[in-house]
């Protein structure tokens, strides 16, 4: 009787993992008006010699939805603080701007050659989670290509990612990283996102190649955003 229990539980946990593994998973996040996001976000540059750490909060107000799933955030960056080496400062909050998004979360009307310091080239590469073409199964993955830039000195990159489970808790999106040549950054790292709306409540990532400014040596970089 104990073998006959086993092998029936057994059969039981097959058929639930092969019924998860048909389930499809758009992965686009359900903006609801008037909702309230807040993250905490860290970024630690271990540079040879001298550490450098940038924490700041991130505030995001969902202002406008429409009926073909466009939708309206308001977004500030607020307590800011630099620390290089045992020298920390604060810098002043961002003032809130609206950006605007379609409904599967491209940025509408983003600037196209705005420069951006290396970090936060790579931070708003990683971050801006591209959703698939279509929906997916648990193991697939997509890609997304970023297009260089030579009038604001940006490199290409590839983005790999792969679905890697969702339960009631959170559903995981792994992902990698790599500029195109003659770019040196690569790396790679997880998102965590709500599995009700696939609203992101965490994301870690770590790179490598990453420079502060052009005199700068190549470094190694941890992203930290954390829901709370």
């Amino acid at each position: 009787m104990k073998a006959l229990r086993s092998l029936l539980l057994l059969t039981v946990a097959a058929t639930a993992l092969a019924g998860q593994g048909d389930k499809t998973y758009d992965l686009i996040w359900k903006p609801v008006k008037g909702t309230e996001y807040r993250y905490h976000v860290t970024v630690d540059i271990n540079t040879p010699g001298t550490p450098a750490k940038l924490a700041s909060d991130l505030n995001v107000k969902v202002m406008e939805v429409a009926a073909n799933g466009d939708y309206n955030l308001e977004v500030s960056t607020t307590n800011v603080t630099i620390k290089i080496g045992d020298t920390e400062t604060k810098s002043p909050s961002d003032k809130p701007e609206i950006e605007k998004y379609n409904a599967h979360g491209d940025r509408i009307g983003a600037p196209v050659d705005q420069p951006e310091d290396k970090v936060s080239e790579v931070l708003s590469a990683i971050t801006d989670l591209a959703t698939p073409p279509k929906p997916v199964k648990v193991g697939d993955t997509w890609t997304k290509e970023i297009k260089p830039n030579e009038k604001i000195k940006r490199n290409g990159a590839t983005l790999v990612y792969r679905l890697m489970g969702s339960d009631k808790d959170h559903t995981h999106i792994s992902f990698s990283y790599k500029e195109t040549a003659p770019g040196k950054v690569k790396g790679g790292g997880n998102f965590w996102l709500d599995p009700t709306d696939f609203a992101l409540f965490k994301l870690d990532a770590n790179v490598t190649g990453v420079k502060i400014d052009e005199d700068a040596p190549e470094a190694k970089a941890e992203f930290k955003l954390t829901k709370f």
